[in-house]
């Protein structure tokens, strides 16, 4: 049921009443314990945390029966205290099935998401039966202002954890709970205790928090594109929220600065207040993270110290966070509806592959009379991208210290010619809408691991070259194939190989890398794809193609994700390869080999 807390007389300005959801009280005593803080007490200790399957079942069992039973706003608060650090334990346990595993969750892991969420709410609702049984019976002691603030505080807290776990999975958040987190904290500004300091044992970064903190903090989350970041990204940033709550402003329509708006009585997250054409019906509220923007960009200038940013934000998330705060920038393109089919590779890997011509990366350097690496002691495969998600099945557990390139693709029955490297994986998905700068597309199968910022090659019908691409976004819907808004880097690009040069020691082993060609109408110039490490500005690399090799310098980042850095480079030296090409086109010139070097 809803029920309704109507405070109209309470509320000057408030038009609609206040309503929270709770279930009905049905019974007077509990199956498990006595009523009371020692029993209950005795009864968590025997929880078998060690067994998370039964330690869920114990907890489900119990704070569903406890929310359907009369107990005393005072003692039930104090029960909730006991069982939520048991819960959160639990919670984030199960997570551990579901987060960082395929974006389409097969019905085990689905169930074990509801469960989750389930715990989650149901800790929530008895913070919210407190508050409901507080405002519909007259309360005489003097605690019950301080035990309403400390429900509110606990409620908005828990419901924000559901949150943030859907919007990991890329999806909806649970019904109603926008919905409930902006009437939890209309409530408490009604009753003016939004500023009082509450102690919180679930603070990662702080022991104590407001109610004004755990809403903005859920606000912040919201209002940051969470579909396009990682879901290590989004924990991340959640909890570094802890850290800048106090640097937002919540205000009424006529902050006209705020980039955000909502309404209260609606059920969804603030919007970027340019997309609204007339002003909603109802208590319009605006979000204004302005203040924070501007630390945050100081931070990454270098230029204060003044706000705290935990470690494993880097300036990747912040920069995005920097675009998501600052308001809506408008579309360089208009989407196109369009349909049909469209294939689509995923992964460095993959993406290699294809642009190669579908060719396999080892193959290439056989082809281009590049020395293979020779297996080392203790050495690591040359290829760090060989055990993403998109390098297939080749390497076993104990296969971590053979080196990839000389025995990966050595087949009994192998010709000398004979491709037996690891390939691409092509996959068909459906066009939703195009745009210049990129594509919507819907795939009902995706890869397990895929996740934001990943690289993409896709290949429209009757068109030859594979065009170079990342994972923008994700949307995932029950029961219906997984969206992706795929952003386009190049229509065309080309396979090489990279390895760093060392001041000391020997060089880096090749690996994949992929150019992008200059683009003289956007003022671009060549750039390249290459991993995450070893490369940054500023090292010495070797480029090698079906041509020629070079040494170059990296000398500016100009995009990256957590797949991959896309750098400009300059050229130091150029060498002609022995390419087998070469000695077919240059055989009657005997000096070919030297050219370059005069």
């Amino acid at each position: 049921m809803l029920a309704e807390i109507d405070e109209r007389k309470n509320m000057e300005g408030l038009n609609n009443g206040i309503r929270i959801s709770a279930p009905d009280i049905q019974q007077d005593r509990l199956s498990f314990c006595e009523i009371s803080v020692s029993s209950f007490e005795a009864w968590s200790k025997k929880l078998p945390m060690a067994n998370v399957g039964a330690a869920a079942k114990h907890l489900y069992q119990a704070s569903r029966e406890l929310n359907h039973t009369r107990i005393d706003p005072v003692l039930r608060y104090k029960m909730l205290e006991i069982v939520r650090g048991h819960i959160y334990n639990i919670c984030e346990l199960l997570a551990k099935r579901f987060l960082n595993q395929s974006v389409v969750l097969n019905d085990n892991d689905l169930k074990v998401v509801m469960l989750t969420q389930t715990l989650q709410n149901q800790l929530a609702t008895g913070y919210k039966r407190i508050i409901l049984d507080i405002l519909n019976t007259p309360q005489k002691k003097s605690d019950a202002p301080k035990l309403l603030t400390f429900a509110i505080h606990r409620a908005i807290s828990d419901l924000s954890q559901t949150v943030l776990r859907a919007l990991q999975l890329y999806s909806q958040p649970p019904k109603n709970a926008w919905l409930e987190l902006h009437q939890l904290y209309a409530l408490a500004e009604i009753k003016q205790i939004q500023q009082y300091d509450i102690k919180d044992s679930q603070g990662k970064y702080r022991a104590s928090s407001t109610i004004f903190d755990c809403y903005t903090r859920a606000l912040l989350l919201g209002c940051s594109k969470p579909n396009q970041l990682r879901q290590s990204e989004q924990a991340s940033l959640y909890s570094a929220t802890e850290l800048w709550c106090n640097l937002v402003k919540l205000s009424t329509i006529k902050d006209s600065q705020a980039p955000f708006i909502f309404v209260q009585s609606s059920d969804s997250a603030p919007i970027y207040r340019s997309l609204v054409k007339s002003v909603p019906p109802g208590s319009v509220r605006t979000f204004n993270p302005s203040v924070l923007v501007q630390a945050l960009q100081k931070h990454i200038n270098k230029e204060s110290n003044l706000i705290t940013v935990p470690g494993n934000i880097n300036e990747q998330l912040l920069n995005h966070l920097l675009h998501a705060w600052g308001g809506m920038k408008e579309r360089s393109f208009r989407r196109t509806q369009n349909s049909g089919d469209i294939q689509i590779g995923i992964g460095l890997v993959s993406s290699h592959y294809f642009c190669a011509r579908e060719k396999s990366f080892p193959y290439l350097l056989k082809q281009w009379n590049t020395d293979l690496p020779e297996k080392k002691k203790k050495k690591n495969s040359g290829d760090i991208w060989d055990n993403s998600f998109d390098a297939g099945n080749r390497f076993t557990p104990d296969a971590e210290n053979i080196a990839f390139d000389s025995i990966a693709f050595i087949s009994k029955n192998a010709t000398e010619d004979e491709d037996t490297g690891p390939k691409g994986k092509e996959l068909t998905a459906k066009i939703e809408n195009t745009s210049p700068g990129g594509y919507g597309i819907v795939l009902d199968n995706p890869p397990s691991n895929v996740q934001t910022g990943e690289l993409v090659v896709i290949r429209e019908p009757r068109i030859n070259t594979w065009a170079l691409g990342s994972i923008r976004w994700i949307r995932t819907r029950q029961n219906q194939p997984t969206q992706f808004g795929i952003e386009l880097l190049a229509p065309k690009a080309e396979a090489v190989a990279v390895r760093i040069l060392n001041k000391t020691g020997e060089n880096g082993d090749l690996l994949r890398g992929i150019r992008l060609p200059a683009l003289p109408a956007a003022g671009q110039e060549e750039t390249l794809i290459l991993p995450i490490l070893p490369f940054k500005v500023g090292s010495k690399a070797e480029l090698v193609d079906e041509k020629m090799q070079q040494r170059i310098q990296l000398v500016k980042r100009q995009a990256s994700s957590k797949s991959f850095v896309q750098y400009q480079y300059q050229s130091l030296t150029q060498v002609f390869t022995n390419t087998k090409d070469d000695k077919n086109n240059n055989g009657d010139d005997e000096f070919a080999s030297i050219w370059d070097k005069l």
